[in-house]
């Protein structure tokens, strides 16, 4: 069945309308369902559906969760943040659609380089997110910038002000108008530089929330990629999530696990696996080939709607 995955969109542009982003995935389990694969799947669908609305963001132990993998095997699965793609309506889709995933991020929030109005420009970036978005799953956050205290501003407020459980650091947007403006995976050009950036969004949120980093393997090749895994580190990062693809690889060829193996030797924080993963068959793979604590899914999911819930079983 995984080989005859339909596509929900006929572009990488998904539908900002949460009503079509339903139908599109609700139709899909009906399939499987008729073909004798999603009986306990539709049923997985109507409890998904009867949960009660949160007035309080739900509280999440990433400590906890990236170490269930050590206890009964299952490993953290996480909803990757992607624009265009995860957005809103689609996140709410997949999780009331069929759900599976223990966590989801927002695509990224763009912090600017400069602003003569700073307080308000926070207010205003930060003002569409909502930690009780997905209910009882937990939502966290993504930021992309440069400007150290733009990008502290905006992780206290979504911490502190509107109950974000992590900060997650944008280091992978491989856009030209992204990278030219030190932003994205720009910062991974500089460990230094990095090492600064994280630092401050963990001095900006403190113990109330979890500061993470998502990031390539490195700019134009990997020579720095250790160098900008210790300094994610070394400045306080409880994980990272690793696409191991460098910026000017964009999407092509095949994602190199073995760096994410490499990774989980040098570092003691926990790592998150990303890139690739489009079927049951290729998560274990990744795990037995990397050791990593935990997965982060985007483009599979959407492909695979059921993908996170095979997992979960």
């Amino acid at each position: 069945m995984q080989g005859n995955v339909p596509c929900l969109t006929g572009s990488n542009k998904y539908s900002t309308s949460q009503a079509n982003g339903l139908h599109q995935l609700r139709r899909y389990v009906k399939v499987q369902s008729a073909a004798g694969t999603g009986a306990a799947a539709e049923h997985h669908v109507q409890r998904q559906q009867q949960q009660p609305q949160l007035s309080s963001p739900p509280a999440v132990n990433y400590s906890h969760l990236l170490r269930r993998h050590k206890q009964h095997g299952c490993p953290a699965l996480l909803l990757a943040p992607m624009e265009n793609l995860a957005d809103r309506p689609a996140r709410i889709a997949l999780k009331q659609a069929i759900g599976g995933f223990d966590e989801a991020c927002t695509e990224f929030i763009r912090v600017p380089r400069h602003s003569d109005r700073p307080a308000a420009t926070t207010r205003g970036i930060c003002a569409a997110y909502d930690a009780c978005e997905l209910g009882e799953v937990p939502l966290a956050a993504q930021l992309m910038g440069s400007n150290l205290q733009l990008l502290a501003a905006a992780a206290e407020r979504l911490v502190h002000v509107k109950g974000a459980p992590r900060i997650d650091l944008n280091c992978g947007c491989p856009a030209n108008v992204v990278t030219g403006g030190g932003a994205g995976s720009s910062l991974l050009r500089d460990p230094g530089q990095l090492h600064a950036v994280v630092a401050s969004l963990v001095a900006a949120v403190g113990h109330a929330a979890a500061v993470s980093v998502k990031m390539r393997s490195g700019f134009g090749d990997t020579s720095l990629f250790r160098e900008n895994l210790l300094a994610v580190q070394e400045a306080g990062a409880h994980f990272v999530t690793i696409h191991p693809r460098t910026k000017y690889q964009l999407y092509n060829g095949r994602a190199d696990w073995g760096l994410i193996a490499e990774a989980k030797q040098l570092l003691s924080i926990p790592v998150v696996g990303n890139g690739d993963i489009v079927s049951v068959g290729g998560a274990l793979a990744m795990l037995q080939q990397t050791g990593c604590d935990g997965l982060m899914i985007g483009r599979g999911a959407l492909q695979d709607p059921l993908l996170f819930y095979r997992l979960k079983q």
